[in-house]
């Protein structure tokens, strides 16, 4: 079982994306945590294998700065925004998804994710839009 960490600040959008993630077999919803410090204790403890990061945190810690230590950790990040990141990062990211999201889009962006933890490095950041 995959575990995969939600890291928002925003309880409602956290809850929203757990309830989205908890649809699919094979995941284990961790979280949430909503700052750099707990998202890393999270992933440590919980040995989290990929990570949803909101792109619009209110907190001091950015979400590039979470993805980039989650990442140190081997953990495969997914950014969540209701807007395309201002610069995509795919050394960060191997895909963003779009608010508001469907159960499709959040499969999609597991798929992308969990592809990447057993392949080679990602081409690039990959869009997930709520049509997909």
């Amino acid at each position: 079982m995959l575990h995969v960490l939600i890291v928002d600040d925003d309880p409602a959008a956290a809850a929203e994306l757990a309830a989205a993630l908890g649809e699919r077999e094979g995941y284990l919803v961790i979280g949430p945590a909503g700052d750099l410090r707990s998202a890393t204790e999270l992933a440590r403890s919980s040995n989290v294998h990929i990570a949803f990061i909101d792109a619009q945190l209110a907190c001091f810690d950015s979400a590039y700065r979470i993805a980039d230590e989650l990442n140190g950790l081997g953990i495969q990040c997914v950014f969540v925004t209701a807007t395309e990141p201002p610069f995509l990062m795919p050394e960060l990211a191997v895909a963003w998804l779009e608010k508001p999201f469907t159960g499709q889009a959040v499969a999609r962006c597991l798929e992308l994710a969990t592809s990447s933890l057993f392949a080679s490095p990602s081409a690039g950041v990959k869009a997930v839009q709520p049509s997909d």
